[in-house]
Parts: C-alpha cells; structure tokens; sequence
C-alpha cells in the first residue's frame, strides 16, 4: 500500500522527512509505502514538511497496519 503526503499553504516544492515508519516502509518524494516486510501494529508517524522558503509544517498521523497472507498460484503444467 501507498499514501501520498498533501500539504496545503506555503510555497512549494516541499521536501518531506518522516520518523517512526515500521520496518519495511520508506519514503520517496511525497509518497509512504509500505513495502512487503512491515509488521502488523499500529504507529505513529511524525511527518516534516518543508517549502521552498524553508517554512516547516509538522503533523503526528496514526498509521494502521493489517496483516495479510499474499495468494501464491502454482502452475502445474496441465
């Protein structure tokens, strides 16, 4: 899964810098994902953002996160 950052007010572009993603997610450009090694459990994210004017905006987000069991299909040949 991925989120996307929206800021509203100052002067973009904007530069993101995030603390407390879970094992496994990163951040690139306005963009959290997940990838495929996060735990389940609930976070919290501290989340910068910074305009071109060198304003910082910071905000605490919740981030919830299930576990899941991907599908593998086999292919037997038939």
């Amino acid at each position: 899964n991925n989120y996307k950052i929206v800021c509203a007010g100052g002067v973009p572009p904007y530069t993101y810098k995030i603390k407390g993603l879970p094992s496994g997610a990163f951040l690139k450009n306005d963009i959290i994902s997940l990838g495929n090694s996060t735990k389940p459990g609930s976070y919290i994210l501290n989340i910068g953002a910074t305009d071109s004017t060198g304003q910082t905006a910071l905000k605490n987000v919740n981030l919830g996160v299930e576990s899941y069991v991907r599908e593998q299909s086999s292919n037997t040949g038939n």
